[in-house]
């Protein structure tokens, strides 16, 4: 199910809308309110349905049904072994919240992130988030390796031979030869 089909539910259930739950669930101890104390009022606060009937309940407690059976059992399975430098650049991202996480996707534009918070459907914003983040990590090892490979280092596992070359910018010789390369028309 593509992002944009997600878009087109009864009615949204933004990252809102399970904060307000949370909060609401916990303040409540007898069971029997949770309906009156705790579901309409998400409805009508966070879903935007003025009038909910028996219909919108039902589809509320399923999407909150359903994002409890996906939460993952231990987030500390995920964090690498290792330190590195892109380990270290994801464990950034991981130990920010939704909210500020949000933030950091919409360039800290707070109506854009307060949009994607309160108004989004949930798993519109997660999908958003997820592709958000894998491509933060596809970025920072991008540009780690143009770094590595622009200084000439390499990674253990390569193949074929290292060409070095050493320019001497008091040389005119070799000042020529990179002027030469520098001025050599580029493919795009």
């Amino acid at each position: 199910m593509s992002i944009f089909s997600k878009h087109q539910r009864p009615f949204s259930v933004p990252l809102l809308a399970f904060e307000r739950f949370t909060e609401l669930r916990q303040q409540i101890t007898d069971d029997d309110r949770i309906l009156e104390s705790v579901v309409i009022p998400v409805l009508v606060e966070c879903c935007g349905v003025s009038a909910p009937t028996e219909k919108d309940v039902k589809y509320l407690l399923e999407r909150l049904e359903q994002v409890g059976r996906n939460v993952p059992e231990s987030p500390e399975a995920a964090k690498p072994p290792t330190k590195t430098l892109g380990a270290a650049y994801a464990e950034a991202l991981r130990n920010l919240d939704v909210a500020q996480l949000i933030l950091y996707m919409c360039a800290f534009d707070f109506h854009k992130a307060n949009y994607v918070y309160t108004e989004l459907d949930r798993d519109v914003a997660v999908e958003m988030l997820d592709t958000f983040i894998s491509m933060k990590l596809q970025e920072n090892n991008l540009l780690f390796e143009s770094c590595l490979y622009g200084f000439g280092g390499k990674y253990e596992s390569d193949k074929g031979p290292v060409e070095t070359v050493d320019v001497d910018l008091n040389n005119q010789n070799d000042l020529a030869q990179l002027s030469q390369f520098f001025s050599q028309p580029s493919i795009n």
